[in-house]
């Protein structure tokens, strides 16, 4: 029998099963769907308080992981961790799905940013306690350090066994079901510093804060990043009437990761200090018009400070401004349809042992325009006397639409109500490396955020539900 055959007589099956239970549904006065949904809705709730208020005490790897297998063991859930410090958690085949393809879910989770962690994860936990007969479920919970995607490069590739439906969880501003995924890069710029002696009286410190991190997306454009709303502030001060001196600057955590927050501590002379209010009081009304809707725990504030000994000299400080102004942060190409195709971000910057340091990531879903954006950063790089180094790099991930692809849209259908849209993801995701573990398994990467964890399990759950999903 011909493969093409066979895959289409196993959808076939599956529509004849939702349908099925539709009308079983039907003639017993309970939707499937709806009585499903109820429950997870709960759930997830539950969870996602739960992971949200945990994590805020969480400052270590070791500790998060305690989190987690304390977790499965109050909800009964079988749980272990390998060597390398992945855990493991699983949930048997109900009797009825003994034959079902296994589903395994595989999330990552960064010390830094464990915000950027908390729907993948409630999404895990309610799947493997949801009160259903269901097929075999293994979640996997990785680290991870600036998206590098460590742990889940150690993964033992046992832990994928043929004909496993694999989903790859991420979390980010633009939801989406994606089988392809963009390849990425992150930059260091560099530059050793001098000092001398402020000549002003004044010194004011200047905080953007409260920005809720994760990872760089093609909703770039609409996210308060602070590093770079913090950059593009001292270039126009530069560029403008306003006479001062940068002391300092800080902000991120690294160059693949949005910051949460950014800090700049500058001086001038008390001639110059009406003018600095003003400009501040502009910008922050500005801010606040642009971000405050969506993000009303992002705020702008300024205060006078301590006058630091030395600042940064004007011939390393100037070289700063031009480079934060001319660096590209958002969408960095579209195509003729007005899809992105590539994004870069500016993530950190620091003032800390006598140097500067920028760092910047950039995503693509070709690889011409991640080697184009390769050699625009370091153009600007030489031009502006920093140091410029390729700190890391990510896969492309490519998947043709298969047996999961067709059978996943209809149990997302079946909970939603509404047709499934694959939609290619820009950033990179944990799917090349997992793809790499077994060539006989069936990926699906979902990115993830809060307004959809629900519509997410559910349609999971309602996948795993599937009688003959093999």
């Amino acid at each position: 029998m011909k493969r093409n055959t066979f895959k289409h007589i196993i959808i076939g099956l599956t529509i004849l099963a939702l349908l099925g239970l539709a009308i079983l549904g039907y003639f017993i006065g309970i939707s499937p769907s709806k009585e499903l949904k109820k429950e997870l809705e709960k759930r997830v709730l539950s969870y996602e308080t739960d992971i949200t208020d945990s994590i805020e005490h969480i400052k270590t790897a070791e500790k998060f992981k305690a989190f987690l297998i304390n977790w499965a063991d109050e909800k009964g859930v079988e749980c272990r961790y390998d060597k390398e410090g992945n855990v493991i958690m699983h949930r048997e085949a109900s009797s009825l799905f003994t034959d079902a393809a296994p589903t395994i879910l595989v999330c990552s989770y960064d010390i830094s940013d464990l915000n950027s962690t908390v729907d993948p994860l409630t999404m895990a936990f309610s799947a493997l306690k949801v009160n259903k007969e269901m097929g075999d479920l293994t979640v996997i919970i990785t680290s991870d350090e600036g998206r590098a995607f460590s742990g889940a490069k150690t993964l033992d590739p046992s832990y994928f066994p043929d004909n496993a439906n694999v989903f790859t969880l991420s979390q980010g501003n633009k939801h989406m079901y994606s089988l392809n995924s963009g390849g990425s890069s992150s930059y260091m710029f560099t530059r050793s510093l001098s000092y001398e002696k402020p000549k002003g009286t004044k010194a004011y410190r200047i905080n953007i804060s409260g920005a809720p991190g994760g990872f760089p997306d093609t909703r770039i454009s609409y996210y308060p990043n602070p590093v770079n709303e913090l950059g593009k502030l001292l270039a126009k001060f530069q560029g403008s009437s306003l006479i001062f001196d940068l002391a300092e600057i800080q902000g991120g955590s690294n160059s693949n990761v949005y910051p949460t927050s950014a800090t700049a501590l500058i001086t001038m002379d008390e001639d110059n200090v009406e003018r600095f209010i003003a400009k501040m009081d502009t910008y922050i009304k500005n801010f606040t018009d642009e971000y405050g809707k969506d993000y009303p725990n992002v705020i702008v504030t300024y205060s006078e400070a301590e006058m630091p000994e030395n600042v940064i000299s004007k011939s390393d400080a100037n070289p700063l401004y031009s480079l934060l102004y001319t660096l590209n942060h958002g969408v960095y190409y579209k195509n003729e349809d007005g899809d992105v195709v590539s994004i870069s971000s500016v993530n950190y910057f620091s003032t800390g042992d006598d140097r500067l340091q920028i760092g910047t990531s950039a995503s693509s879903l070709t690889d011409s325009n991640l080697k184009e954006i390769d050699t625009a950063f370091e153009t600007l790089a030489g031009l502006s006397e920093f140091t410029f180094e390729k700190t890391a790099s990510s896969m492309f991930w490519s998947s043709a639409e298969s047996q999961l692809s067709d059978i996943f849209a209809l149990a997302y259908k079946s909970f939603t109500g509404r047709a499934i849209e694959y939609i290619d993801s820009v950033p990179a995701t944990l799917a090349p490396i997992i793809a790499e573990k077994n060539p006989n398994i069936r990926i699906i990467n979902i990115t993830t955020n809060s307004d959809y964890v629900l519509q997410d399990v559910g349609s999971l759950v309602t996948l795993m539900t599937i009688p003959g999903n093999k």
